[in-house]
């Protein structure tokens, strides 16, 4: 069997014509016209370098440990790399990995332009309230919107370095593609003309409710986390010109991937390959007052899916719960190999076959999140149409999202006399209960966060990396890079 595994940073899939947003995505809405789109795919955990480790070794991150950029995946954890390499199935993987370094054992037979971790974001470690607002500079890539002529440089040598390789190797036989592409992931430096069609696109577009949500109306770990991504820092035609940069930079990715599906058409390979589509976690976008990632909203934690089996060509599209751990069991599963013994994640095979349902299969979506912005251990189950967000030591979240899909009304607080919604409620925490512990899995997590923060400050790299992101250590405490010492 042989695959190509795309997989892209920060991608909202609302912002993608398959998934109804505006945005123009032929290539991808050809591969769901072609074959299944997964509507409840859900990353692990909304950060790059934890859901990035979730997905090579197909466990959630409460398991493996690898709880935010400070800690990203070193192979210590056996995963798909080793599994593959192991059954003679040769990985290659081109572009961002997110992980530790070239100097480990990841199972992966070629790592071409890597980009791994090399700053570590050391301000996941310090999460307790209150936060301070990031730095304008670091978080400006979201707001400060430009043209550019030309396909950045990283994004163009990943594309043609996949299309390199797949000329040279691609008549082999079982081999495993990973393309990892850098974008949409901000700065929204977007070439001019998909920008300016965007931008007078959004001119006259209204914004759903959730972009303009007062701050007032969130949840105190959530207000935590607007203030600190800056969330209410501009005003909406702001946020229209950065949503028309996102779309433009999702474009533009999804022209690169178009390049690659063309060359595999080419080689006449394009119906004899495995094709897999997704992303690592999704962007806010200003979604509930907040930027980026991190949080347990469906605009952060859900992400695209879509796989195309080879010489299928049938629309399908299912709304089973999915996660991001189970892409590699599903390569797997069509490689003809045995499961990963150590995997959480499973087959997609039978949803991709058109059956409504699997055996055995988690009929839940998990996502977990101890990082950038969470003053809380936070943790999101969806089940049946329901989803709540647990905040360890604050009061849960609850939504119906059948019925708000854009997670405006918190039903939590009224448990408290109405029947369906207290046994909603209980049903999900006893459900979150059978997945982890919460208070023991934040911890844990905060123990480690803590030891990594002792071994960083020990060798003066701790300052450091606060300091390019404009913080600086202060009576023990996070202050602002610049202030006078106490």
């Amino acid at each position: 069997m042989r695959t190509v595994f795309i997989l892209s940073d920060q991608h909202n899939p609302s912002f993608s014509g398959c998934y109804g947003g505006i945005t123009r995505t032929p290539n991808l809405d050809q591969l769901a016209q072609e074959g299944t789109l997964f509507t409840s795919a859900y990353t692990p955990s909304p950060m790059c370098a934890p859901a990035r480790a979730c997905l090579f070794t197909g466990q959630f991150v409460n398991r493996i440990g690898f709880w935010d950029n400070t800690m990203p995946y070193d192979g210590s954890v056996r995963g798909f790399g080793h599994h593959l390499s192991e059954h003679g199935i040769p990985l290659t993987t081109i572009g961002k990995l997110d992980f530790a370094g070239e100097d480990y054992d990841y199972g992966i037979h070629e790592m071409l332009l890597p980009n791994n971790r090399k700053s570590l974001d050391a301000v996941s470690l310090f999460r307790e309230p209150p936060l301070l607002r990031r730095p304008v500079y670091h978080v400006k890539n979201n707001w400060d919107v430009y043209p550019r002529e030309d396909q950045t440089p990283k994004e163009r040598d990943i594309t043609n370095t996949a299309i390199q390789w797949l000329r040279e190797h691609g008549q082999e036989e079982n081999w495993v593609l990973n393309v990892n592409f850098t974008r949409p992931h901000s700065p929204w430096k977007a070439l001019q003309e998909p920008l300016r069609r965007y931008q007078d696109e959004m001119s006259s577009i209204q914004l759903a409710p959730k972009y303009t949500q007062p701050l007032e109306e969130l949840h105190e770990v959530d207000q935590y986390h607007s203030i600190y991504s800056c969330g209410y820092d501009y005003g909406i035609d702001r946020v229209k010109n950065s949503h028309a940069g996102y779309h433009a930079m999702i474009e533009e990715t999804d022209e690169s991937i178009g390049q690659i599906l063309d060359t595999l058409k080419e080689l006449s390979l394009y119906d004899d390959v495995l094709i897999v589509y997704s992303s690592d976690h999704g962007e806010m976008a200003r979604a509930h007052g907040i930027w980026e990632k991190s949080a347990m909203y469906e605009d952060s934690i859900r992400i695209p899916l879509i796989i195309r089996e080879p010489g299928r060509k049938e629309a399908r599209i299912c709304k089973a719960p999915v996660s991001l751990i189970d892409v590699f069991p599903t390569i797997c599963d069509y490689a003809g190999l045995p499961p990963l013994s150590s995997s959480q994640g499973q087959s997609l095979r039978p949803f991709v076959n058109g059956e409504a349902t699997a055996p055995s299969f988690r009929d839940y979506a998990f996502s977990e999140s101890h990082t950038l912005g969470r003053v809380a251990a936070s943790f999101a189950v969806q089940h049946d149409g329901w989803k709540l967000m647990e905040y360890v030591g604050y009061e849960p979240v609850l939504f119906h999202l059948d019925k708000d899909p854009d997670e405006m009304k918190n039903l939590a607080p009224l448990a408290v006399g109405n029947t369906e919604i207290a046994q909603q409620a209980a049903r999900l925490r006893k459900l979150l209960s059978k997945i982890c512990n919460p208070p023991d899995v934040d911890r844990q997590a905060r123990a480690a966060q803590e030891k990594k923060k002792a071994e960083l400050a020990s060798t003066g790299q701790l300052e450091k990396e606060l300091k390019k992101r404009g913080f600086q250590i202060k009576g023990g405490r996070l202050a602002p890079d610049g202030e006078p010492p106490v």
